[in-house]
């Protein structure tokens, strides 16, 4: 797939989806389906024109295990439709902004659902052929909706079909709309309504995943968040991620929410303690879910996977890991990197008026830490790249004022973590995530 930032680079004759898409949850698929031919293209892998865009794009490769596999490596192709046409396809390409025009009017940066190589691994995935991230700057904010069709759509995109939400707006002050889109290519113009979903009984009741949905309503925005249906939004599943209910992001991401990131070296406490966690460095600016133990799986990543991916059941914790003193309380984690340094450290807070809008913070990112531990698995990852799938919230952070008690703990959750995963196994939960289904249903 072709990525770059510069739209005269890119391949011209092209079908677009327009928008930010920060999550591709099901709302952005469905915009997404609408310029995915038959028969899709594969062009050029390289990533060009992204030296101010270094920030979004950790050097390390990307890949997406189950239900997404993939690497971000293509094949070059002529670009040709393998039918009998005359004519190529039309190039099925995503046209984005980096940063998003949120960040730049604020001036602040703010925690991704999908960092830049999640996103690219996904979009290959789905079949888009190149990804446009348009550098959105003064110049850019100052433009006009005119000269936005002109001057990027028309003479650097070649664009012959759209594909946008109804409510998507571009040039300056946001005074295009899709009107002004349907005045130049009619009914080559998909306007997509916003997908509604209705809340699962067991996110209704609150059962099977942490605290109750309607606790959501603490939030100042979105309030559609606790009504019987609302639209599918980023900011939704910002919110549920923020207090633990991982069934409801999964439901509304279409897949389960992944964490991906190298696993580091640490002082092996947890080995010592009979529980080795693998740290995982993950993207500066992934957002991260309420700190707690989950059940997840993780799926040991390779650069260039020849065999299926295996996947293991595990519990992962998130959280504030002060220093273990004897005489000390220590938290529920099992962790591998523990130092003297760590005792001041506190806990991000939760529950903030607005996590759809929550910052980035470099210090208070750091301060978290993710740590999994892989049942009834032993072996040596340091170094390797993880996926991990967040499948259930199982508790909030604890503190214990000793380590039997947290060992104890420990093995309760590993315990907890394999019913839900033997039962999420058993009801097919990983296949009725699966991407690619989601978007052909």
């Amino acid at each position: 797939m072709l990525v770059t930032s510069n739209p005269a680079q890119a391949h011209k004759h092209t079908a677009i989806a327009l928008g930010n898409f920060d999550g591709l949850h099901r709302g952005h698929q469905q915009v997404i389906a609408q310029i995915l031919p038959a028969s899709c293209h594969s062009l050029s892998g390289k990533v060009g024109h992204l030296d101010d865009l270094d920030r979004l794009a950790p050097t390390s490769p990307v890949a997406i295990a189950t239900p997404l596999k993939l690497t971000v490596e293509s094949n070059a192709s002529n670009g040709k439709s393998n039918g009998n046409h005359d004519k190529p396809d039309l190039i099925p390409t995503v046209v984005t902004f980096a940063p998003h025009p949120r960040e730049f009017f604020s001036g602040t940066q703010r925690s991704l659902l999908t960092p830049l190589p999640e996103k690219i691994a996904i979009l290959e995935q789905m079949g888009i052929a190149q990804l446009v991230l348009l550098p959105f700057d003064e110049e850019l904010a100052q433009l006009s909706a005119a000269d936005f069709i002109q001057k990027i759509l028309i003479e650097q995109l070649g664009v012959q079909k759209i594909s946008v939400g109804h409510d998507f707006g571009f040039g300056h002050k946001r005074q295009g709309t899709v009107v002004d889109l349907q005045k130049i290519w009619g009914d080559r113009v998909c306007v997509v309504p916003d997908l509604q979903f209705e809340l699962p009984p067991d996110f209704a009741n609150g059962s099977g995943s942490g605290q109750k949905v309607d606790q959501l309503s603490n939030l100042n925005h979105p309030p559609e968040a606790v009504s019987p249906t609302t639209r599918i939004s980023s900011s939704v599943i910002r919110a549920a991620l923020d207090k633990g209910e991982i069934k409801l992001a999964n439901h509304l991401l279409g897949r389960p929410y992944a964490l991906i990131g190298a696993v580091e070296t640490g002082a092996q406490l947890g080995r010592k303690i009979g529980f080795p966690t693998a740290n995982l460095n993950l993207p500066a600016r992934k957002l991260l879910p309420r700190n707690g133990v989950y059940a997840v799986t993780v799926t040991i990543l390779e650069r260039k996977p020849t065999n299926p991916a295996q996947i293991y059941d595990a519990v992962m914790n998130i959280g504030v890991r002060p220093t273990v003193h004897k005489t000390a309380p220590v938290n529920a984690a099992a962790p591998d990197d523990q130092n003297t340094s760590n005792q001041n450290i506190e806990p991000e807070p939760q529950g903030e008026s607005d996590p759809s809008d929550r910052t980035y913070s470099q210090s208070a990112q750091m301060q978290r830490k993710v740590e999994v531990h892989i049942l009834d698995w032993s072996g040596d990852i340091y170094g390797q790249q993880l996926q991990v799938n967040l499948i259930d919230f199982l508790r909030p952070e604890q503190k214990f004022p000793s380590l039997d008690e947290l060992k104890a703990q420990i093995a309760a959750d590993c315990e907890a973590a394999r019913q839900i995963l033997q039962n999420i196994e058993a009801e097919n939960y990983l296949n009725d995530c699966n991407y690619l289904s989601m978007v052909s249903g």
